[in-house]
């Protein structure tokens, strides 16, 4: 068995994949419904899974290799849950996965029968008493082809059924058994459904990369058909050995035909081929190779490294011929293959004990190949630590760390993150032992600053890390020093509760009393508002009146102005009309003197004179008579 080069494909810890080989029996798969509810039937079957029991977050999960990363961050990323595998006989989980989840009564009978036959035909063969049971053995096979899905995979299933009879290390030279029979009953159709199911009926492992394409072709006493794309060793008496390349009619005669088997590596794989004579090639996918047991040693199939970004490996190399082993890093985003004499460091760092959210650090409890560039963080519980006055304390503590140079990591430690607890453990240890337990509370604050972890900040970067922060999440005391404190805190709280009571009765009494102050103010200030409100009213009241009047006054002055106006107009109508009346006389030659003061005068002064101005004078009283 070649081992995987690539073991791991990131940082885990080691409780989280310890391969814990269970019973064979398979005894303790019996998992609660409620734990069998979380993963599909479907996906059980597919990648032969069975979960056993949930604890917490961490779900146990029953498989056939507990080594298989990637198995296991499939179930994660699909479950949203920390998965645990535990490795279990694959019979095992698949008789446990139809126990639980259901299955078909002929596909059991199937299967118990064939299991009884193989059983019964191994211990025939290993005892070799094979002429006396002769007739026995004939008629189990016969009834072992009539519980089968049909004759036509019949050559498929005695070859598996051949595998199981010879024991893991399976022989290229088929049982005389196989051969009889597939003389006997082949017809040369193989359906690759029915070949599959019979191989699931028999607990075949199918190995990775080996193409399992049906074949159509026939194989009789006589002729052995090699169909198109296939390929067949045809092995003569002599032991010369031929490749057969399809399609092409064999005649067997006393030669032996052997299918070869075909490796087939896709996109994101490749394929390690071990030669007899001690190399080693690397082939990646998409390619194909068929296995020639004259020059191949072994044939096997590994899936690329997958690098995302942000994430690296370490990568060894010996050139052939030299002694000096170079080092590289490789950079993500990309899908790393190997070259043969290449390997990559493994990492064995403190981890938490029971997964990656855990406080408790062990010493290589994070084993891993990958290293993540990008922001990490991790807790840490600082126990045992003694104030100045011997108050025995835990500090809990969450640092966020960031990988900034790998070279400089690799020179300088072999775990990092052990260095850090240490660093922060010191530090942690020197804050508190300047400090009583009542300075500690005070100065809680100053563990959420870097200043404080100088060790742990100068540590991290001669391991080419830099410490971003460092989150302060609280402390646990012994229990005696906490009954005492949380005696403290009641008694305190008590006193501020009563104080608060207080307060707040006091503060019922003002209110009340301010209350009724502003009651009183707001109704002097409503008395106020209405007498201001009537005087307002009053002047305004009186102004309307004012204005009333004088707006009478001022028609009655308007009316008189009019009619002076008017009399004024009329009169002074009436005296254009006498001008022009007088004039129009003068005209005529009319005495306007005699005209004007005749009959109408009552006394007639006359004053006659020449050269002089005459003088008149009228007495008041003769005046006033006149007039």
């Amino acid at each position: 068995m070649i081992p995987k080069l690539i073991q791991r494909q990131g940082a885990q810890h080691i409780a989280e994949v310890a391969q814990v080989v269970a019973p064979s029996d398979g005894a303790t798969l019996n998992p609660p419904y409620e734990v069998l509810e979380l993963i599909p039937e479907s996906v059980c079957r597919e990648n032969t899974v069975l979960p056993l029991k949930l604890d917490g977050r961490v779900l146990h999960v029953a498989v056939v290799d507990a080594s298989n990363v990637m198995l296991r961050d499939k179930l994660s990323f699909m479950l949203n849950k920390d998965i645990r595998l535990v490795e279990y006989p694959a019979a095992a989980i698949r008789n446990a996965i139809n126990r639980h989840y259901g299955h078909k009564k002929t596909e059991s009978a199937k299967l118990e029968a064939l299991s009884d036959s193989d059983e019964e035909e191994a211990n025939l063969t290993r005892s070799g008493a094979m002429q006396a049971p002769m007739k026995r053995k004939r008629r189990d096979t016969s009834d072992r082809l009539d519980s089968l899905v049909g004759r036509a995979s019949f050559e498929r299933q005695l070859s598996s059924a051949d595998m199981l009879l010879c024991g893991t290390d399976f022989s290229p030279r088929r049982s005389w058994l196989t051969r009889f029979l597939t003389w006997l009953f082949s017809n040369g159709e193989i359906q690759f459904e029915e070949r599959r199911r019979d191989e699931e009926l028999l607990g075949v492992q199918r190995i990775p990369g080996q193409d399992y394409t049906p074949d159509y072709g026939t194989e009789t006493m006589w002729y052995f058909t090699v169909e198109e794309g296939q390929r067949a060793l045809l092995i003569r008496k002599d032991g010369r050995i031929e490749v057969v390349v399809g399609p092409k009619r064999v005649w067997r005669g006393s030669s032996r035909l052997e299918r070869m088997r075909h490796h087939v590596a896709h996109p994101g794989e490749f394929l390690i081929v071990r030669f007899r004579d001690g190399r080693q090639e690397h082939l990646v996918g998409p390619t194909d190779l068929w296995f020639d047991p004259r020059i191949h040693e072994s044939i096997t199939r590994q899936d690329a490294l997958q690098l995302a970004a942000k994430e690296s490996v370490i990568v060894y190399s010996r050139p052939a011929g030299a002694e000096a082993i170079s080092r590289r890093i490789v950079h993500g985003p990309m899908l790393f293959v190997p070259a043969p004499g290449e390997w990559l460091h493994t990492f064995a760092w403190h981890g938490s004990d029971g997964g990656s959210q855990g406080q408790k650090k062990v010493a290589k409890g994070l084993v891993f190949q990958k290293l993540w560039l990008m922001p990490d963080q991790m807790y840490h519980d600082v126990t045992d630590v003694r104030t100045a006055d011997d108050a025995v304390l835990t500090i809990k503590l969450m640092m966020f760390f960031e990988l900034v140079d790998i070279e400089r990591m690799l020179e300088a430690t072999h775990d990092p993150i052990g260095d850090f607890i240490n660093a922060a453990t010191s530090d942690v240890v020197d804050f508190c032992g300047q400090r009583t337990f009542d300075d500690f509370k005070k100065n809680t604050g100053d563990l959420n600053e870097l200043a404080t972890y100088r060790q742990l900040t100068v540590r991290a970067t001669q391991n080419g890390y830099r410490i971003n922060k460092v989150v302060y999440r609280g402390y646990g005391a012994p229990d005696r020093l906490q009954a005492m404190h949380d005696q403290a805190i009641e008694a305190r709280t008590k006193l501020q509760l009563e104080r608060a009571t207080e307060e707040q009765a006091q503060g019922l009494e003002d209110y009340k009393l301010k209350a009724q102050m502003n009651r009183a103010t707001s109704r002097r200030t409503e008395q106020g508002i209405e007498v201001q409100t009537e005087i307002e009213l009053a002047q305004k009241r009186q102004e309307a009146e004012m204005r009333a009047k004088e707006a009478e006054r001022n028609a009655d002055r308007e009316q008189r102005r009019r009619n002076a106006e008017t009399e004024q107009e009329i009169r002074s109508q009436a005296e254009e009309r006498t001008r022009q009346h007088l004039a129009a006389l003068k005209e005529m030659g009319v005495d306007l003197t005699a005209f004007l003061t005749q009959g109408r005068a009552d006394r007639v002064i006359e004053l006659r004179g020449e050269g002089i101005s005459p003088h008149l004078h009228l007495d008041s009283a003769s005046a006033d008579k006149n007039t």
